[in-house]
């Protein structure tokens, strides 16, 4: 069964909010107990009948794999060094969507303050908006809908890519690689091997 726009748009909300699940800098990123009482958290409050924690893990795996080939898509189009015109448009917009988040590990401006639902579970830290009073609070509620807004259509092509995914699609880890290929390309012949370095220094840990 397909998830409505304000499901899915709800899933985004909870998920960017918990950093602990995809933040590495995160105090509690190694944390399992944590990380499980998140997942458990976002699962309950999606209050879909047959979604747990490993139905609310694939779904990140999609959004993930999905914004992994349409980075490569544009890396590739940016390489054949065509025209400006010609360059590959993501149908997912970069700055606006949940999936950069996850790749870069930091959170964008637009979602980093999106005020999330009120729970009385002990999960890791939510983000949520300070503004209180006077014109903080005019402005802040200007932010709000602006920000509700760019998600709401970031929401709506994320979902419009992940219906387009089909049995051919390469997995997760092929797409990051590719595309970590891709940009050691456009790096000098220097910068290319100490970046190649770092990474097989990560990767023999």
């Amino acid at each position: 069964m397909k998830w409505s726009e304000v499901e899915t748009m709800h899933f985004v909300e909870f998920y960017s909010g918990r950093e602990c699940l995809w933040k590495k800098s995160s105090v509690n990123y190694r944390n399992k107990n944590m990380r499980k009482a998140a997942e458990e958290d976002i699962a309950n409050r999606m209050e879909k009948d047959g979604f747990g924690v490993a139905e609310l893990k694939q779904k990140i795996k999609i959004m993930r794999t999905t914004y992994n080939q349409e980075a490569f898509k544009v890396e590739k189009s940016k390489k054949s060094g065509g025209k400006p015109d010609d360059i590959y448009v993501p149908t997912v917009k970069r700055k606006q969507g949940l999936l950069e988040e996850q790749v870069n590990e930091e959170p964008s401006p637009n979602l980093s303050q999106i005020p999330i639902r009120p729970s009385t579970s002990k999960t890791c830290s939510r983000v949520e908006s300070t503004s209180k009073t006077g014109s903080r609070v005019e402005a802040g509620s200007k932010n709000k809908k602006a920000r509700i807004e760019a998600l709401t259509v970031a929401v709506a092509e994320v979902r419009k890519v992940q219906e387009t995914i089909t049995s051919e699609s390469i997995s997760e880890h092929e797409a990051f690689g590719k595309f970590i290929a891709a940009s050691l390309n456009k790096l000098p012949p220097a910068d290319s091997i100490m970046a190649q370095g770092e990474i097989q220094r990560v990767i023999q840990k």
